[in-house]
């Protein structure tokens, strides 16, 4: 069978239907890995599934607290926060690339490539 890694970020909304994928494909046989948020850990083991944690607060952007701190500067706050929005992309894609490795297949929600 299968090693199955579940690339799903964003809200409950968003993580909740690639758990219930993933539970029909461990049901299946196959060995399935949810990597998402660390605030769905216990969400994702509940259902049986193996867990990753992915960097990034989904409650925290959802709250539109990181637009509100901003006090009003908008692209001048994107431009003085470039390198730390950088250095985030990278964490980012470097814990996707570690949930991924030694999978056969991966399943991806289309937020898990832009947040």
């Amino acid at each position: 069978m299968a090693r199955i890694t579940i690339l799903a970020v964003g809200s409950r909304g968003d993580v909740q239907p690639g758990i219930a994928i993933g539970v029909e494909l461990k049901a299946a046989g196959h060995t399935v890995k949810v990597a998402t948020h660390q605030l769905f850990e216990s969400f994702v083991r509940s259902y049986g599934l193996d867990f990753t944690p992915l960097c990034g607060d989904p409650e925290y952007w959802h709250s539109g607290k990181e637009w509100t701190d901003t006090k009003g500067q908008g692209f001048d706050w994107i431009r003085a926060n470039s390198q730390r929005i950088v250095e985030m992309g990278r964490r980012y894609l470097d814990d996707l690339w570690n949930a991924c490795q030694g999978a056969d297949a991966i399943f991806w929600h289309p937020l898990a490539l832009v947040c």
